[in-house]
């Protein structure tokens, strides 16, 4: 029967890596949200962001919220928690497991909501790299298999040629 270690000897444990690291992003994520919270008029700041750009589908449902309701002046969201517990109402309606709570930690993990542009150009960063990647992986398999040997049309043909001419004796495998 196996026995169960002492807690003093589950020393190699504390060797192993953490198998779910959070992702730079889900803190941009969260940071970008706590800003937005704490001064609702920076979203007048962001205009290319969208609740689809957030990898959190309930991150997405907040900003989708907070874009939506009217933002309060400050002198009144300073003084009074209405807008919080309307963008509370209105998020819950879609993603059942916000809480109060979740929005005190965005608050929280928020270091300066003047950054609010900086964190939303990292989340739009993001989108744009899995996009990348999505098409990467989907025509990868077409250039290692010799699949559709179709010319590409114009536009596509001229933006995989290099833009400027190669310096003298450099290859293309990076190797002199």
């Amino acid at each position: 029967m196996p026995r169960a270690p002492a807690p003093d000897e589950d020393d190699e444990l504390d060797d192993l890596p953490d198998t779910h690291p959070t992702q730079p992003v889900h803190d941009a994520e969260q940071a970008l949200l706590g800003a937005l919270l704490l001064e609702p008029h920076r979203l007048l700041e962001l205009t290319a962001i969208k609740p689809d750009s957030f990898s959190q589908p309930a991150h997405g449902a907040l900003f989708a919220a907070i874009r939506t309701l009217p933002a309060p002046g400050p002198g009144q969201h300073t003084k009074d928690t209405s807008w919080l517990n309307a963008v509370l109402a209105a998020v819950r309606e879609d993603t059942r497991g916000l809480t109060a709570s979740y929005l005190h930690t965005l608050v929280r993990v928020c270091p300066w909501p003047r950054h609010a542009s900086a964190y939303a150009r990292m989340v739009e960063a993001r989108t744009e790299t899995s996009e990348y990647q999505k098409l990467r992986s989907r025509f990868s398999p077409l250039h290692t298999s010799g699949g559709d040997r179709t010319p590409l049309p114009g536009h596509l043909r001229d933006s995989t040629r290099p833009r400027r001419p190669s310096p003298p004796g450099w290859k293309r495998s990076g190797v002199r």
